[in-house]
């Protein structure tokens, strides 16, 4: 979910070859579907071919948020009270489904 160039970075920097929020996105636009877990919520990701609605946010039938694109979700997405950009070092498995 990275690219080679990202990943030759983190190689030098002796850091893991883990997504940031971009590019765990940038894989929601390639793969339509993406998941991540926080706190014990298997949190999913969906695109959307409804324009109005293009992210589908969500971990239970109660919890399901929409965006209208990726700034939207960077800017707004929250699991309770916590942005998910603000935790994203936090969420386990980043991946596509």
């Amino acid at each position: 979910m990275i690219s080679l160039n990202k990943a030759k970075i983190l190689y030098q920097e002796g850091k893991p070859f883990r997504p940031d929020l971009n590019d765990f996105l940038d894989g929601l636009y390639f793969y339509s579907e993406m998941e991540f877990w926080y706190k014990g919520l298997n949190c999913c990701l969906y695109l959307r071919s409804n324009m109005n609605k293009k992210i589908e946010f969500g971990w239970s039938p109660e919890n399901v948020y929409f965006f209208l694109d990726k700034e939207a979700f960077i800017q707004n997405a929250k699991i309770g009270d916590e942005l998910v950009k603000d935790i994203w070092d936090k969420v386990e498995n980043p991946k596509y489904m």
